[in-house]
């Protein structure tokens, strides 16, 4: 359970980390054959995120880069491994009790495996801006690739149910620097001196509505819910290459705040808008993350 909870402390530091550095820029491609693969220890991940208003998040709080989860976890983190075994006890019962509310769903989760989610993500990059690109799974990869795009998708369902999230760090390995065998570049690689581009992208699903959202979810044989998975991880997919290989649409370079919902509470943030409808802002926070989020107006919106 430590694990877990180390996991996604790792994943929502890696924009805060970022705002501390200049972001690598990769030349827009016309065309490009990637390799792409799941972290063999956690390849999916879900589980409960603890409610907003537990963790000194108060509805309407505004977050900044140095004041986000993920600061927050590491933090706590940290102080649990000096402070032993009570501490870290203390943490695993927090994330239990919070894991409780994917009590329900247990066997479709077993279902979103790294198969499924491959399968969609092959099915939607037809029809998107990504057609270009060729991207191979499991055993159909290439020693041909110029790219290998890890990914770490981490699902978390709100105490609430009202809210489905996904945080996907992709990282983005140039394989002939990876396989290179000229030690000058090997000796690089080791010192960490060729740092790979990394991308957090958080995507935080439309509000459920209804008043009983484990009964929204689970209809129809869980329908609903393996299909936002599927969803929620195609869109992170698509907006992370889109992002690092100049196939999405640049940042507005005024900063704003951005107010949305997340587990029916109002979250406040500073970002740059990438693009906006009634219902949803897709923004690049001040930490470097790219977020799609559903925006307050989102019930009373009669558009997309």
């Amino acid at each position: 359970m430590l694990r877990s909870l180390l996991l996604i402390a790792f994943l929502l530091s890696v924009a805060s980390m970022a705002s501390a550095k200049a972001e690598k820029n990769i030349p827009v491609l016309d065309e490009a054959l990637f390799n792409v693969s799941f972290d063999p220890t956690n390849p999916i991940t879900f589980v409960g995120k603890k409610s907003l208003n537990g963790n000194g998040q108060g509805a309407g709080g505004m977050m900044y880069p140095a004041d986000t989860a993920g600061v927050f976890l590491v933090s706590i983190l940290a102080h649990a491994a000096v402070s032993g075994s009570v501490e870290k006890s203390r943490l695993n019962k927090e994330q239990e009790e919070a894991n409780k509310v994917l009590e329900p769903f247990s066997q479709h989760i077993a279902v979103v495996n790294t198969d499924y989610l491959s399968n969609e993500l092959r099915l939607k990059i037809s029809s998107s801006p990504l057609e270009k690109f060729t991207f191979l799974h499991g055993d159909n990869q290439s020693e041909n690739s110029k790219w290998q795009i890890k990914v770490t998708p981490v699902f978390l369902m709100t105490q609430s149910k009202s809210s489905f999230l996904l945080y996907n760090k992709m990282t983005f390995l140039d394989r002939e620097l990876l396989y290179s065998k000229k030690k000058k570049v090997q000796k690089k690689l080791k010192k960490g001196a060729l740092n790979p581009y990394e991308k957090l992208v958080v995507i935080v699903s439309d509000p459920v509505l209804e008043e009983d959202a484990t009964n929204y979810w689970l209809r129809d044989d869980a329908k609903l819910f393996r299909e936002s998975a599927k969803s929620l991880y195609v869109e992170s997919f698509q907006l992370g290459v889109g992002r690092q290989f100049g196939s999405l649409e640049s940042a507005q370079t005024k900063q704003v705040t951005i107010k949305y919902l997340e587990d029916g509470v109002k979250k406040i943030e500073r970002g740059y808008v990438i693009s906006q409808t009634c219902k949803r802002t897709l923004f690049e926070s001040l930490a470097g993350e790219i977020k799609s989020v559903p925006n307050l107006e989102f019930a009373t919106c009669t558009t997309g």
